[in-house]
């Protein structure tokens, strides 16, 4: 993945993101589009999260190609 940090497969989500002990990505190698959406996540009450987690009703973060990770929003079910 062109920009972002890399991880040891030790702690890696699998996905070639980088994570901290929690399984989200960790400050210093968070993707570019983590550190953008972060704020935007913490506003609305979602969370960001690696793409192997997503689950129906999340919202696909894609970049170049790439889904880097989801925005999973809560309490919205049959909101849409």
């Amino acid at each position: 993945m062109s920009g972002a940090g890399t991880g040891s497969p030790a702690n890696s989500s699998g996905d070639g993101q980088p994570t901290g002990g929690d399984g989200h990505p960790t400050a210093d190698d968070e993707h570019p589009v983590w550190r953008m959406l972060r704020p935007v996540a913490s506003a609305v009450g979602g969370d960001l999260l690696p793409p192997a987690a997503r689950t129906p009703g999340d919202i696909p973060l894609d970049f170049e190609g790439e889904t880097v990770g989801v925005l999973r929003l809560h309490g919205l079910d049959g909101a849409l």
